[in-house]
């Protein structure tokens, strides 16, 4: 049964592997973070461009770092084949895939968020910063899928979660703006959407999951939090909820994590 719309809160105790993309800093860290106390998850594969501090303190016989893999490239795609293949040519399997890895626009070292969010009005966006968020924030989680598809189909019960935003409903877009997150986030919805139906043959759930509002350093260096902001420990609780409550039956769900305050739907 493939239908969408339907909530489940039951956590599956099977011990499984994660990998989370994006997972040097802010929300994909703290997913790390919060999964190496889940006593279901055996194994943690942190994905990033380039590790941190912060990250490398995590590293455990339960955490795995692999640096070198952007997302918005193809070169990830052969690193990611080998990294995640055994001695004798065998697919590690993966359990649950967490795309997070993600930015609002090309590294231009913006002063404060409302420079940032400045750069995508229709007066400032250039096909370049369109292109740059369409590249990593909606070929990237395809791009991995794609890659990782034979580890998911060598475990039982597999997801497939894409890191979304309530930017990328169209229904609720009544501010305008944000020209290239907007567009790269209604895609990758959409991305997600067809993955779904594409993979319930497979038995591979999907969910598209709006972290919230979230003070994470996605602004970028020195910016500070902003009214309205939440801070990354409570966020990332309600992503790993929303992420337990899709299954089968509600795969291909657009959700809001909240928080850790209870998993909601949202409208596309």
């Amino acid at each position: 049964n493939c239908s969408p719309f339907i909530i489940h809160t039951s956590v599956t105790m099977a011990p499984k592997s994660v990998v989370v993309t994006g997972a040097n800093r802010g929300l994909g860290l703290e997913i790390v973070r919060q999964l190496c106390h889940d006593s279901a998850v055996s194994k943690i594969y942190a994905l990033c461009r380039k590790s941190s501090d912060k990250l490398n303190e995590l590293a455990s016989n339960k955490i795995s770092i692999i640096p070198n893999i952007d997302v918005s490239s193809d070169d990830c795609v052969p690193i990611l084949q080998t990294t995640f293949m055994t001695k004798d040519a065998q697919p590690i399997p993966i359990h649950t895939l967490i795309q997070n890895a993600g930015a609002y626009g090309p590294p231009e070292s913006f002063p404060s968020s409302t420079e940032m969010y400045a750069s995508q009005t229709l007066d400032n966006i250039t096909m370049d910063r369109m292109r740059f968020a369409f590249e990593l924030n909606t070929l990237g989680p395809l791009r991995v899928t794609k890659a990782l598809l034979p580890n998911l189909q060598a475990d039982t019960g597999g997801k497939v979660i894409i890191i979304s935003s309530l930017m990328g409903s169209i229904a609720d877009n009544d501010s305008g703006g944000h020209y290239g997150y907007r567009a790269a986030k209604s895609a990758v919805n959409q991305v997600g959407k067809s993955l779904s139906v594409d993979l319930c043959p497979r038995k591979i759930a999907v969910g598209l999951v709006h972290p919230g509002y979230v003070f994470t350093g996605f602004q970028g260096e020195g910016v500070e939090k902003q009214p309205g902001q939440h801070d990354v420990e409570p966020s990332a609780k309600g992503v790993l909820e929303a992420i337990e409550s899709i299954s089968m039956e509600n795969t291909g769900s657009f959700l809001h994590g909240n928080y850790g305050e209870g998993v909601k739907p949202l409208a596309w």
